[in-house]
């Protein structure tokens, strides 16, 4: 005989509540219970040149020293919550639409919240990442004309007809090097009526089928062309739309030789200069000095996934 599985009921003494109200009672309830609690440190530090706070302007750290009370914080109205049992899963949310399973099935080795070829940059760390402000290249239409950017050669500092003129902003070592939007392939939409966005001539894609990353992942292995894409599932207007961005992965050009090398890599995070606290150095290694944070007035860089 089959058992049926047993039915959880709530405790009749704790019934379910809308949002905290103002009561006679508790009258902070709406104002205080809502609001979030903010993290703090307090107490005295094991090291007593250390403040037991979270200002980097005190002590050179915005991380509570050892010896202090730390308290993380949390969001009201919501609290820690946990269970002994290892196949447990709760959460708690707002009320509000949302997608369906369907719209949230992640892509295979997708980044989540990230958009492939939206404009990353790269730091120009080697003499090669480098490159002079224009080149003049090729052979002059008239046969006398030197293709260069030199007066005392042909009487012009500018680049002769004929020439191969790649005219691009100079590269200096350590300057951030924008790396421009991917080439887009193609883009396809759920509906006909989705606006594309105005800086797209191409020409638009309605496929009613586009229903999540996957579908979008899909499109782009079935486009020779294709090599990334990225896919958004918004509210436009009044309406929410599948979108789907097929793009090329960035090449090396005769403008931007470094677009397929650095454009396409990851860099790092980093920590430059020199430290407020001069005790405290410039970097994210807590071997140094006893932070992995990047201490005051250095410069920090978050770094980034390219592309």
């Amino acid at each position: 005989m089959s058992v049926a599985p047993p039915i959880f009921q709530r405790s009749l003494t704790q019934p379910l509540l809308p949002t905290d109200e103002n009561s006679p009672k508790r009258p902070e309830a709406a104002t205080l219970c809502m609001q979030p609690l903010a993290a703090s440190c307090t107490g005295t530090a094991t090291d007593t040149s250390q403040t037991c706070d979270l200002d980097a302007s005190t002590d050179g750290t915005a991380e509570c020293p050892a010896g202090c009370d730390s308290q993380p914080g949390h969001t009201n109205p919501y609290v820690n919550w946990a269970s002994e049992d290892v196949e447990w899963h709760g959460e708690s949310g707002p009320s509000m639409v949302c997608a369906s399973v369907n719209e949230l099935e992640p892509a295979c080795n997708a980044e989540i919240g990230m958009d492939y070829g939206g404009n990353p940059d790269y730091v120009a760390t080697a003499a090669s990442d480098a490159i002079p402000a224009t080149e003049c290249t090729g052979t002059a239409d008239d046969g006398t004309s030197t293709c260069d950017l030199e007066a005392s050669t042909d009487g012009t500092a500018e680049c002769p007809a004929g020439c191969d003129n790649n005219a691009v902003g100079a590269i200096a070592v350590g300057d951030t090097v924008s790396c421009g939007f991917a080439p887009i392939v193609q883009i396809i939409a759920d509906h006909a009526d989705w606006p594309a966005p105005g800086w797209y001539s191409g020409t638009l894609t309605i496929d009613t089928n586009l229903g999540n990353a996957l579908d979008c992942q899909a499109r782009c292995y079935a486009n020779a062309d294709c090599t990334y894409f990225s896919y958004e599932w918004e509210m436009t207007g009044s309406g929410m739309y599948h979108e789907c961005y097929l793009k090329r992965s960035y090449a090396n050009s005769d403008k931007r030789p470094e677009a397929a090398t650095l454009c396409m890599a990851p860099r790092a995070q980093s920590c430059t200069g020199t430290a407020t606290d001069t005790s405290k150095t410039c970097d994210l290694d807590d071997s140094t000095d006893g932070t992995g944070a990047c201490p005051a007035g250095c410069t920090a860089d978050p770094g980034n996934t390219n592309p």
